[in-house]
């Protein structure tokens, strides 16, 4: 009798939490780019849900079958993400010239055996197994490998010299993906995916029997790590009580009108250039007088930096390009660890970055990447007073043995911070230390954070934690697998440490935030690809019950896609492009 879905599902988990650092560096060693390596470690989540219960017997062990998979998900991008392939700019150069991007650049049937051998460490017999070819021909595509890198002569067949020259740059290359691990975000998004094409599987088996989760397994593929939400045709019902779709500036000449079918009142439409030059929404901040900016600056000379621009909402109805002014510069500074370490010389590289907007404080966090194995990632975190435009750095957060993982939020005056360990303890294998809630006053940077206040938190590290009207809300706990249900638990924290459960969105993978709207309603709102088209989403949004276990009511459905979407201080953000007239669109929830 074959194994139930749900221990199918445990099973999936399972292997990513123990063998999804060495997919992801595979990934990352294919596509020589952190971001498409996250991407096609995401996408191949569905294929190995499927490929693992049918055939992990030709693989020798599921860590072998996940390489298989993320090659195979691989296969299907080549071409697809040709112009980015190869491009990590951070790509860390190592002692004696050998770098990983430089492997990436090569052609399939070759990296794929080199990085096998390399990286993950894979013997020819499990290489056989992986990449379904001979071991003479694996043997003849290693050394083609090491010619076309410049580590052999052309035309040397001994294999005994091809293994020496191989391992001798087995740990260069080793070092440089010691660098790239899980992370937790990665990490939820996983459980995510999974806990998502189980949900769709079970249903579409129990509609269609066996002969039908083959069909579904495809289009699942096709979408990639965009799930297509579970049930939402369910979803478009109208809701008592709610005004549906309302504007504030529906008589804005020259523009058409913004996407409708939510219940938020739209504060401003702007029409940009392109979509081509259209602004990154992961870099923006909607604050309560309009669009924030923000853009890094990467100069060789110097230090990066992070130039503010805004756009008031005034201009509603206008060019953003054409009404944006300047509203700041914040300098940052490398974690120079070695006191003789100069601008010039320093190994450490801007990995992430974020803005966000509180009251008169824009908040940054920067995330470096070390240049050495020896040190670890440091987050720093800068305030910037908007008034003045006074900037600074404020915190280095670094991470340790018994602090290796970090939850930040901030809105409503607050900057949060929490720290977790990886314990065998706990439950979920993750403990939480107390919550510091530092309230920003003042007008000075470096005065502004003071001393902060401890929330006890016996119950984990928050996931994904947002601010929201005066509390936290957090889209489950770090580690914990959801349960039977198909919605998310998700929580509210006071700051006198009250917890609350929540009933969330569905269990079906996607991108979600919190909202909390101008009413005193809770949203979430979640984004999941329109058609299978990664570059168009649709935008559902509904409320958020509580206590947990109530039923709520159905979600709303945005009337048209957007390219690009996110959530700032309780305000939503989108691009669309309507009657070829591109606009970025600022609403808030009734």
């Amino acid at each position: 009798m074959g194994k139930s879905w749900s221990e199918q599902q445990q099973q999936v988990q399972k292997i990513w939490e123990q063998y999804g650092v060495d997919g992801l560096r595979f990934a990352y060693g294919l596509t020589g780019e952190l971001s498409l390596a996250q991407d096609l470690v995401y996408s191949t989540c569905v294929d190995t849900y499927r490929r693992l219960a049918t055939d992990q017997h030709r693989y020798s062990g599921a860590r072998n079958a996940l390489f298989a998979a993320i090659l195979r998900m691989y296969r299907g991008w080549d071409g697809q993400h040709a112009e980015k392939l190869g491009k990590d700019v951070f790509a860390q150069k190592t002692c004696n010239g050998v770098r990983l991007v430089d492997v990436s650049a090569l052609q399939i049937e070759l990296k794929a055996p080199l990085l096998l051998y390399s990286i993950c460490g894979c013997s020819t017999l499990e290489m056989t197994r992986i990449l379904l070819l001979p071991d003479r021909w694996i043997h003849r595509r290693l050394g083609e490998s090491a010619e076309a890198l410049g580590w052999i002569d052309k035309g040397n067949e001994s294999w005994s010299t091809i293994a020496g020259v191989l391992d001798a740059h087995k740990e260069a290359l080793m070092r440089e993906a010691v660098h790239i691990y899980v992370g937790q975000a990665v990490q939820n998004r996983i459980r995510q995916l999974v806990t998502a094409a189980a949900a769709m599987v079970a249903a579409e088996k129990r509609q269609m029997g066996s002969n039908g989760v083959r069909f579904v397994f495809a289009a699942l593929i096709a979408l990639g790590a965009g799930l297509t939400g579970y049930g939402i045709d369910g979803w478009h019902q109208e809701q008592k009580g709610i005004t549906i779709g309302t504007t504030a500036n529906e008589a804005v000449k020259g523009l058409p009108q913004t996407l409708r079918n939510l219940p938020v009142n739209i504060i401003a439409q702007f029409r940009l250039s392109n979509t081509a030059d259209a602004i990154p929404l992961n870099h923006i901040a909607a604050a309560d007088n309009g669009i924030y900016l923000a853009k890094l600056h990467l100069p060789t000379s110097s230090w990066p930096s992070i130039e503010l621009s805004l756009c008031p909402y005034s201009a509603s109805g206008k060019s953003l390009e054409s009404y944006e002014t300047s509203a700041g510069k914040m300098d940052m500074v490398p974690p120079l660890t070695n006191p003789k370490t100069t601008a010039e010389n320093s190994d450490w590289t801007v990995g992430d970055w974020q803005v966000g907007i509180t009251g008169d404080w824009m908040v940054t966090w920067v995330r470096w990447q070390p240049g050495t194995p020896q040190e670890l990632p440091v987050t720093q975190v800068y305030l910037m007073y908007l008034p003045t435009q006074h900037a600074g750095l404020v915190q280095s957060l670094e991470l340790s043995k018994g602090r290796d993982l970090l939850t930040l939020a901030v809105g409503s005056g607050r900057l949060v911070e929490q720290y977790g360990f990886h314990t065998s303890t706990s439950n979920t294998g993750v403990s939480g230390l107390p919550i510091s809630v530092y309230t920003l006053r003042g007008k000075l940077p470096l005065q502004a954070l003071g001393k902060p206040v401890q929330i006890p938190a016996p119950f984990g590290l928050m996931a994904d934690a947002e601010v929201r009207s005066g509390e936290l809300i957090f889209q489950g706990i770090v580690g914990q697998t959801p349960g039977v249900s198909d919605k998310a638990t998700w929580y509210s924290l006071s700051w006198d440490g009250q917890l609350t459960k929540l009933t969330g969105p569905p269990l079906d993978g996607q991108p979600h935030w919190a909202l909390r709207g101008i009413s005193g309603r809770l949203w979430w709102v979640e984004t999941t690809p329109a058609n299978g088209d990664k570059r168009q989403w649709q935008v559902l949004m509904g409320q958020v019950s509580s206590p947990a276990g109530l039923d709520q009511s159905a979600a709303y459905t945005l009337n048209g896609t957007v390219s690009d979407f996110t959530v700032s201080e309780d305000r939503l953000v989108w691009i669309q492009v309507t009657q070829g007239v591109p606009q970025l669109v600022v609403a808030e929830p009734s």
